[in-house]
């Protein structure tokens, strides 16, 4: 199949290209266009260009922020690009040089880097049958599949458009699952093998350099972790099994202590109406496991319940103050110890004076009611609620544990030790320190677009502790930043005496997780990649200390 190159001696003028597809980014500072795509003819393949560089200049003519509607469709990367070309009087294999902003990763801010390469024909590849091919040697565009699910025109814009995804620059790009997206990737190889064994080519050969690009990305280099970096999970156990060992002792307590007032056996129960109520009215009823099923909603209301028409039930209000107690008790141990626990709940309560009724559908059901005063939560949790203070019941074994506090970051700390420091706040369980390293403040928007600072506006982030607790423990195993963008003025500080200046920064986390017995990096859209960071101060005065403002878990 031997390819007919293109006619460039008629009357039609050959279309060059530098064969990229950018992204404008004019409202960026500098304006620029992103590059999306190095198609396989580009004579800037090899140069040192990469997808996700930022051109900021076309041969020392900076892009502009403001153009007309035909200079965007002729500016680099554009479907007008070959007029631009046509006008300077450009030829086959003309160079042009490109100045493009990358992100230093690792490391903080921008590199600038000129790349050069020369202009070429705009592909118009045939065979001898007059097929359009993919490049010179094949494979044909239509009608060809060589056993594969789908054509080759079809599966070449395909990976085209994923290997856009992928090796764009994840500042710019959507998140992707890196496993996700690296499995896929591995079921192409067999096609790309034989793309290069049957149709050797320039286009063969850009399709295995883009596919081990990918593969590269996607994976992710090893990562050696320093010596006690996953010390915290073995603490983590340790401390599990410390406040196992603490709760069934103090449950076993509590069994001994109310013996004699226990009811015993527990059914049959005694009806509430038309039984003995009296004698067992201010005793302790100790309820078998409950698990999600003996949860019963009713009248917008939600109660334990335990038993049968037969033996007679025991109802325990689900909202009531002790057992909104407990389950602030059970997420404090998630947050402070490990996040996940077996949820069965095993409760003891007093029977209260006045008798309990339920309507489920169109029954009524009588029973007993009681007031939780403690339980016991997965085997490893025991919660007394009779000592609650200010509405706080400690587990048994949790004043030890907020003894045991991290240190925090001096004030003149940089981004990335703030960052280390939250990490490190997270690996210790210590709740405290993580929320003292958030912002208290917050910077919304005027109708106008104008930024507006309001003070002690942001909740603090305690309900994404528990989230991030239980990611540092499961599937992420290390967090680092990686890079640190150039630090932006939101406010000077210079519009009226006192006005505070406000400085943001925004910082890429690399999430390391074990793949196959290797520590590699990853991404996915369920952890967070970018974190952003403010202080504020007055002006000609030190800047007050970093603070994160971005409101998540890991």
């Amino acid at each position: 199949m031997e390819p007919v190159p293109p006619d460039t001696t008629g009357a039609t003028p050959v279309e060059l290209s530098t064969g990229l597809l950018t992204a404008p980014m004019l409202e960026a500072t500098p304006a620029c266009c992103r590059v999306t795509q190095i198609g396989w003819f580009s004579g800037l393949r090899g140069s040192g260009l990469r997808v996700g560089d930022r051109i900021v200049a076309v041969n020392g003519e900076a892009v502009k922020r403001e153009t007309t509607p035909a200079e965007m469709q002729q500016s680099i990367g554009a479907y007008g690009e070959a007029q631009r070309w046509a006008k300077a009087g450009a030829r086959d294999g003309t160079p042009v040089t490109l100045t493009v902003l990358r992100r230093a990763t690792p490391g903080q801010g921008w590199q600038t880097l000129d790349v050069t390469g020369p202009l070429r024909p705009k592909p118009n590849v045939r065979s001898a049958d007059n097929r359009i091919l993919l490049g010179p040697g094949g494979p044909p565009e239509m009608y060809e599949n060589d056993g594969f699910d789908r054509g080759w025109g079809q599966w070449a814009e395909a990976f085209a458009k994923s290997a856009s995804a992928v090796l764009d620059d994840p500042l710019c790009a959507l998140s992707l699952t890196s496993t996700y997206e690296l499995r896929n990737l591995l079921e192409q190889k067999s096609r790309v093998r034989l793309l290069a064994q049957k149709y050797p080519g320039p286009f063969a050969d850009a399709v295995q350099q883009d596919f081990e690009a990918m593969r590269e990305r996607l994976q992710g280099p090893p990562i050696t972790l320093p010596e006690g970096a996953m010390d915290y999970r073995e603490q983590g156990e340790q401390r599990a099994d410390e406040i196992r060992e603490k709760a069934q002792a103090a449950w076993a307590a509590l069994r001994a202590e109310l013996a004699d007032l226990s009811i015993t056996p527990l059914f049959p129960a005694e009806h509430p109406i038309h039984g003995r109520r009296e004698f067992v009215t201010g005793r302790y009823a100790t309820l078998p496991p409950l698990r999600n099923s003996d949860w019963v909603g009713e009248a917008g209301r939600t109660w334990f319940v335990v038993g049968s028409e037969r033996d007679g039930w025991y109802f325990a209000d689900a909202e009531s103050p002790q057992a909104v107690w407990m389950m602030d008790a059970l997420a404090r141990y998630r947050r402070l110890v490990v996040p996940s626990i077996d949820e069965c709940y095993e409760l003891v309560g007093q029977v209260e004076a006045q008798p309990g009724q339920l309507v489920v559908g169109e029954r009524a059901y009588f029973g007993l009611r009681l007031t939780p005063v403690a339980a016991l939560i997965g085997g490893a949790v025991f919660v007394d609620l009779r000592k609650a203070v200010d509405g706080v019941a400690r587990f048994a074994g949790e004043d030890a544990l907020r003894d045991q506090g991290s240190k925090a970051p001096p004030d003149t700390a940089s981004p990335t030790e703030v960052l280390e420091a939250m990490v490190k706040a997270l690996k210790a369980a210590d709740q405290d320190l993580w929320i003292s390293l958030f912002a208290t403040w917050a910077v919304g928007a005027l109708p106008d677009g104008r930024p507006q600072f309001k003070a002690n506006a942001v909740a603090q982030p305690a309900r994404y502790f528990e989230e991030a607790r239980r990611r540092i423990m499961e599937r992420v195993h290390d967090m680092r930043p990686v890079w640190v963008d150039d630090i932006r003025v939101i406010f000077p500080g210079d519009a009226y005496p006192g006005q505070l200046r406000l400085e943001e920064v925004k910082v890429e986390m690399q999430h390391v997780g074990l793949f196959e017995g290797v520590y590699r990096p990853f991404s996915d859209v369920t952890v967070n990649r970018w974190w952003t960071l403010q202080r504020i101060g007055l002006p000609g005065m030190p800047m007050g200390p970093w603070r994160i403002t971005s409101l998540q878990a890991i």
